[in-house]
């Protein structure tokens, strides 16, 4: 519920929005409906020069350059892993991706994704679970759980 807030909307192209955002938000959903728990961290990025467009008021609103989901999912029923984690990045620009899938070129760890936006997502991960295990979620490859992720 707390998705549908203004204060979570940004300005997405409507064949980015419409394609492949639209396939890893329905792959998080999915993920979701057969686990226990899924925290899910979204956002959108700025380039050091991003491109303005004028809303209706004639405000100047810059455009969002990627967008990115931060997620860690617990099952405690799972056959391959309780606990996993998973991040992925999409620039915002849907020519990019012609097959509206989620490949593993758009999926990473969740350090890979912290280290290139310099953002420490799950920070209560490490005193809930411990250290190790922590540690353990957040460098996991998705890669290697594309059935979980929906990735092709």
């Amino acid at each position: 519920q707390q998705t549908y807030y203004y204060t979570n909307a940004t300005l997405q192209m409507a064949d980015f929005n419409g394609h492949v955002w639209a396939t890893l938000e329905a792959n998080m959903r999915s993920s979701a409906s057969t686990a226990d728990t899924l925290y899910v961290v979204t956002g959108c990025t700025l380039s050091s020069s991003p491109k303005y467009i004028e809303d209706p008021s004639g405000h100047m609103v810059p455009v969002p350059s990627g967008y990115f989901k931060a997620a860690v999912r617990y099952h405690a029923a799972s056959t391959i892993s309780q606990w996993l984690g998973a991040a992925f990045y999409l620039d915002h620009d849907a020519s990019k991706y012609p097959s509206e899938q989620i490949t593993a070129s758009e999926s990473m760890s969740i350090d890979e994704l912290e280290v290139k936006l310099g953002i420490d997502f799950f920070v209560n991960l490490p005193a809930k679970l411990g250290a190790d295990k922590a540690a353990a979620i957040e460098t996991q490859n998705p890669d290697m759980y594309s059935s979980v992720w929906g990735i092709r």
